[in-house]
């Protein structure tokens, strides 16, 4: 597989990803796609967003990545780039472990 077809495969799992978490159709995610002005998400949407896409791609999104992330384009990017990474440390026999994933779910007051 080249490349191209990786990066075509890797976009359209990022799109199905974020498409499920915010309830668009994956048509709609283009790489200009404001996240907070166009599809209304909050930072906590956001967090959601990047916890699915660390389970989905077995990476860590760092928190400085995380404050970038201002369209899709930059959701994109960033997966690509920590991929990249992750199967680079790989090769090199690095061993990566998965992230450590928590949900956190918050109720009403239930006195």
């Amino acid at each position: 597989m080249d490349e191209r077809n990786v990066y075509g495969h890797l976009e359209a799992r990022v799109r199905r990803v974020v498409a499920d978490r915010v309830g668009v159709d994956a048509e709609q995610l283009v790489p200009d796609l404001l996240l907070a002005d166009e599809l209304a998400l909050d930072s906590l949407d956001v967090t959601e967003v990047v916890l699915d896409l660390e389970s989905a791609f077995r990476i860590r999104i760092p928190d400085r990545h995380v404050r970038k992330l201002r369209t899709f384009g930059d959701v994109l990017r960033a997966v690509r780039v920590l991929v990249a990474q992750r199967a680079q440390s790989a090769e090199a026999g690095d061993t990566v472990p998965p992230p450590a994933l928590v949900r956190v779910e918050v109720r009403g007051d239930e006195r």
